[in-house]
């Protein structure tokens, strides 16, 4: 007799769906915004582009703002799960970091959003805002992990809090400074399968450094 169809896989599948229709939405709207400028491109555009229709935009953004800087609603969720999913005993500060070191690296692979983004945010910096009030939320989500995984509470102790925007704040430059010397004449990353290790490393080395205190990388000029 033949099992009935998985319930699970199911969902699996719709919720796979969702992801591909928001993703193409999202590259639609950073594509047009691109080649023509904020001003000049409607939610029907994006739609189009995306073969798809405006009721449907809808159902995933508010606006065509928000295409161009939101990311997947439950990547904050995700990575508050990968914290408090590693093994007990582990430093919430070392599973911190190597969450957030994974993450960068995603981002990193993913070549043609994170060109368009860079380019779309150059040309629109009062986008900005917008990105940080989504960074915003990851942050809150990082904190209360953290938190658990130490036994505290954040609106008591501010170590936390510290340690989260210490480690995204320092994970991001390293990442956006190692990104950009790969940049090509265009602004265009160039980053090869190779590449992945060696933005690794960098980030590794931002992270020990984070870890050591901050220490001088150099001595400094004219010391003994």
């Amino acid at each position: 007799m033949a099992s009935p169809p998985d319930r699970d896989d199911t969902g699996g599948l719709r919720e796979r769906k969702k992801r591909e229709n928001r993703r193409a939405l999202q590259i639609a709207a950073l594509e047009l915004v691109a080649e023509r400028g904020l001003s000049d491109v409607r939610v029907e555009d994006i739609a189009h582009r995306a073969k798809m229709s405006p009721r449907t935009f809808f159902n995933y953004f508010t606006s065509k703002e928000q295409a161009l800087v939101d990311p997947t609603p439950d990547h904050g969720v995700a990575l508050r799960d990968r914290i408090l999913a590693a093994p007990p005993g582990q430093e919430a500060r070392d599973v911190l970091l190597e969450v957030l070191i994974d993450y960068a690296l995603e981002l990193a692979a993913d070549r043609t959003t994170w060109r368009l983004v860079k380019e779309v945010t150059s040309r629109h910096p009062e986008l900005l805002p917008l990105a940080m009030g989504s960074s915003r939320e990851t942050s809150r989500m990082l904190v209360t992990a953290v938190a658990e995984r130490m036994g505290t509470d954040p609106m008591v102790d501010p170590y936390p809090v510290v340690l989260v925007e210490a480690a995204v704040a320092t994970l991001r430059a390293a990442a956006g400074h190692f990104l950009h010397r790969l940049s090509g004449p265009s602004g265009a990353p160039t980053l090869t399968d190779d590449d992945a290790a060696a933005v690794r490393a960098a980030l590794r080395t931002a992270a020990d450094t984070l870890r050591a205190g901050f220490p001088a990388p150099h001595p400094a000029a004219g010391s003994a």
